[in-house]
């Protein structure tokens, strides 16, 4: 189980139909390959957030995927994304929230310390 990072996507489909879509960081590369890379304005980052995976084992992420974006437009595009599970499973990590590091008590650094006239 994991948090991973999501973007919504502005996807233009062509024909004056443009729909929004949030899917996973991971995903955005399968859609670019559907439907045209960011630089030409036909899949457009237009927000963030996150959300959990209950099973996140990249084997797993991966069947969805490839059952989600199933048909031969959508299966081609995950092999172009993805040739293998192996470079899913670094995309899926890279994806993933990192817990926030504790930050130190500055508080306590030098508190006990007296100023010098």
């Amino acid at each position: 189980m994991g948090h991973y990072r999501t973007v919504q996507l502005l996807i233009d489909r062509g024909g004056g139909i443009t729909a929004a879509s949030n899917v996973f960081e991971f995903e955005a590369p399968i859609l670019e390959a559907m439907h045209g890379s960011m630089g030409t304005g036909l899949v457009r980052e237009i927000g963030e957030g996150t959300l959990e995976i209950p099973n996140d084992d990249p084997a797993d992420v991966f069947a969805t995927m490839q059952t989600k974006y199933g048909g031969k437009v959508g299966e081609a595009a995950v092999t172009a994304a993805y040739p293998n599970v192996k470079a899913f499973a670094k995309a899926l990590e890279e994806s993933r929230v990192k817990p926030a590091k504790a930050g130190k008590d500055k508080a306590g650094k030098g508190a006990d310390e007296t100023p010098k006239d």
